[in-house]
């Protein structure tokens, strides 16, 4: 463009908007955004504002990262990963360079991003991420009927804007590779992307009134052809065994355990969605669908658990047929615990070779709530077990995208949960404290920073059905501040100072006889009582 025409261009844009008129725009929508949530925390028995104590910092990290992701979300594609909107430059590098690439969307690292949106009401940014896959989806369907001669959505780890996988994964050396083989072994056989997918649609849904026109919508533009998409593809890709179970090989863990039968990821978050979809009203889930879903949920794996001990790992391939499987654990045996304790598995069975940090047996207390403080038994799998799974994890890990923080505030683990936050908020950072440095990903480290926002919130609000349960995992020792948003366009305000709730709102107030105050610290007083009632 020449001198001349961008002067040009200039004129006419100042023309259609004037300063005054842009600034004021953005200030009323900054004003509107800033209005949505708050959390603000403060140590007890303290004043005045610490600029350096935990709470503070803790505070200001969901405050920051709130801000990130809102100034890198509003465009048409999710936000990247590495970097977001701001990235920085070095001595190495210039200011656009990404580690990782500029391409591709990496669903286990963007994800969380999104996840970390729902309580803080931010669902305008979360379209972008729902629209890019299901823009996508024909391309799904007609790449699985290319490779596999099979209808259904399996959507790649890296996947290009418009659904194709990132070259690199894929693989450009293609020799006499068939159209299917992916290269990338860490990607290769992963499955479970589109029914976390799934999941966070779900979870999204939940936030309507339901039933309502706008939740009726969601389901009908984004969250059933999604499903149809999943359960077809798991149903033509996958063998049975005598049960009619399906046998989901070759598969994988996520990018840690390669090779495995029956992972827990893809087992959890198929009995997770679909147990949460039959629990809506039956006026708002077609019956077609219903029955379809009862039918899914029949073949559906049982969830890999076993004495901490028993060895399930194959010291060979588990890329095997389902007939092989018995003889795959004999070999293994199944030696008892030393203290007789039951753990959730990674899955049914895996090659003992790992090659992340990922703790894939996890997976069912988040993103995947079959297991958790607010949760019923599911397969006579208590709480007790599933912390002692998180007690006994592999790897225990802090920064960056590991979830193990959000899954600690889940199991109810108060002063862990408290410590970690602490650990993440005090984290280095570049240039502005919202400028997380990298661990995984690249500078700013967005996960970082959502991974802490999600668990925070997740602290102070949990869910079990349409009940809101308050402060289940909040220590003693903060007093906070916080409007949050719950299922069912539910909005929630309360106070908590040194252990004892001091205000509570609930919008709409019929929603207050839901709320239930399911931990240790900022429940009602005798005296109090009433005028909490009366505030809700």
């Amino acid at each position: 463009m020449r001198a001349a025409e961008i002067h040009q261009w200039l004129d006419e844009l100042t023309k259609v908007r004037q300063r005054e008129v842009a600034m004021a725009d953005h200030r009323r929508w900054w004003e509107k955004f800033w209005s949505k949530s708050l959390i603000d925390i403060r140590q007890d028995g303290q004043e005045k504002e610490a600029t350096n104590d935990d709470a503070f910092l803790v505070s200001r990290a969901f405050a920051l990262e709130r801000f990130m992701i809102a100034a890198g979300g509003r465009g048409e594609f999710p936000i990247k990963f590495n970097g977001g909107l701001f990235t920085v430059g070095s001595d190495r590098y210039d200011e656009d360079y990404r580690e990782w690439g500029g391409g591709g969307f990496w669903f286990q690292n963007t994800r969380l991003i999104y996840w970390s949106m729902m309580e803080s009401g931010d669902f305008a940014l979360m379209d972008p991420f729902f629209n890019m896959y299901n823009k996508s989806l024909k391309l799904h369907e007609a790449r699985s009927m290319r490779w596999f001669q099979h209808g259904g959505v399996r959507v790649p780890e890296v996947m290009m804007f418009w659904g194709g996988y990132a070259g690199e994964t894929y693989g450009c050396d293609r020799g006499d590779k068939p159209v299917w083989a992916v290269s990338n072994p860490y990607v290769r056989h992963s499955t479970s992307q589109a029914v976390e997918l799934l999941a966070m649609q779900l979870e999204r849904m939940r936030y309507f009134d339901i039933p309502s026109r706008a939740a009726g919508d969601f389901l009908e533009r984004l969250l059933l052809p999604l499903l149809e998409g999943v359960m077809t593809f798991y149903l033509q890709h996958f063998q049975v065994d005598r049960e009619g179970k399906l046998v989901l090989a070759p598969s994988q863990c996520l990018e840690t355990l390669q090779e495995a039968i029956n992972p827990l990821p893809d087992v959890a978050g198929l009995v997770h969605v679909v147990q949460e979809l039959l629990s809506l009203p039956p006026s708002f889930l077609p019956a077609s669908v219903r029955a379809t879903l009862q039918a899914f949920s029949s073949k559906i794996p049982r969830i890999p658990t076993g004495l901490l001990g028993s060895s399930r790992q194959c010291t060979r391939s588990a890329q095997i047929l389902k007939e092989d499987t018995l003889a795959c654990l004999r070999e293994g045996g199944e030696a008892a615990a030393p203290d007789g304790s039951e753990r959730i598995l990674p899955a049914e069975v895996w090659r003992d070779r790992r090659e992340n940090i990922e703790n894939p047996e996890l997976y069912g207390i988040f993103p995947f709530p079959v297991f958790g403080r607010s949760q019923p038994t599911w397969q006579n799998i208590s709480l007790e077990v599933a912390s002692s799974s998180y007690r006994h994890r592999k790897v225990a890990c802090n920064v960056g995208w590991c979830q193990d923080i959000v899954q600690a505030a889940l199991l109810g683990l108060v002063n862990e949960s408290a410590a970690m936050l602490v650990d993440r908020a005090r984290a280095p950072s570049l240039r502005f404290p919202g400028f997380w440095l990298q661990h995984f990903d690249f500078t700013p480290e967005v996960d970082h920073g959502v991974v802490a926002k999600l668990a925070l919130q997740r602290m102070l609000i949990q869910f079990a059905g349409d009940k809101i349960l308050l402060f289940p995992t909040w220590p003693r020792g903060w007093s906070v501040h916080f409007r949050l948003h719950a299922r069912r366009n539910t909005v929630v305000e309360a106070s908590c100072e040194e252990g004892q709730l001091v205000f509570l709102s609930v919008s709409p107030p019929h929603r207050a006889k839901d709320v239930q105050f399911a931990g240790g610290v900022c429940r009602p007083s005798r005296q109090d009582a009433r005028a909490v009632e009366v505030q809700r």
